[in-house]
């Protein structure tokens, strides 16, 4: 996905270049045409390791549910904390 990506930004780059719209730019059109479907076979050619995790390495939703209702059944509201200051 990434190579279709950089392929359509190199694609749109090349083919909107200023200087493009003259004549005599042509040529230094077709070289940034050509240099930019070479960018994208090289970035196609590479590919990058892909990461797998097997297992699950944090806790379960299960685990944070029950640590947020804990929290929810003992928390105080600010209004209770501020008032707690005049005591």
């Amino acid at each position: 996905m990434n190579a279709k990506l950089i392929a359509a930004a190199l694609s749109l780059a090349a083919s909107t270049a200023f200087a493009a719209d003259t004549p005599a730019a042509a040529p230094a059109a077709a070289v940034k045409t050509v240099a930019a479907s070479q960018a994208v076979s090289m970035a196609a050619a590479t590919t990058l390791p892909a990461i797998e995790i097997k297992q699950d390495s944090g806790r379960t939703r299960a685990e944070v549910h029950a640590e947020a209702v804990a929290y929810l059944a003992t928390r105080k509201s600010t209004l209770a904390e501020q008032l707690e200051q005049y005591k």
